[in-house]
């Protein structure tokens, strides 16, 4: 049976504190704390930007497009999988997929030091919120940065 989680597709958060917030799958993690369990590291958007007019200034447009993001390692029964892919290596597709088996590794490695893992995690996530606010600026995948509303 083919499975529809692959690298990029966008997956909606069901439990947790980022739950009914959007996230996109990363990578699949093969260390599982128990027999049977599948695991994904996931980011998605914990605060998403506010709306733009043109009207606005500069500095107020930079200032309403901050976002705030996360990374998290998830249960596969705690994601609802969405028919939207977002490739986020379309610019340098060498560079995100060596990130992102780098952060992998590194996790898998270091479970007991703490302050390291936390440490990786922010210039991790720094990395992607580039990618994202590039992904926004670029104004293609709209919907990706807007609130469910539900």
């Amino acid at each position: 049976m083919k499975t529809c989680f692959r690298n990029g597709r966008v997956v909606l958060v069901l439990r947790g504190k980022y739950s009914g917030s959007k996230a996109i799958i990363l990578a699949k993690n093969s260390n599982t704390y128990k027999k049977g369990v599948k695991t994904f590291i996931v980011a998605g958007i914990r605060k998403y930007p506010q709306n733009i007019s043109r009207k606005m200034s500069s500095k107020k447009i930079s200032k309403k497009s901050r976002m705030k993001i996360f990374i998290k390692k998830i249960n596969m029964n705690h994601v609802l999988p969405t028919r939207f892919f977002i490739d986020l290596s379309k610019t340098s597709k060498d560079l995100v997929n060596e990130k992102i088996d780098d952060y992998k590794d590194f996790i898998e490695k270091n479970t007991e030091n703490k302050g390291k893992i936390l440490k990786e995690k922010i210039n991790f996530s720094f990395f992607l919120k580039n990618i994202f606010l590039d992904q926004f600026f670029s104004g293609k995948q709209k919907w990706f940065f807007k609130k469910l509303r539900f």
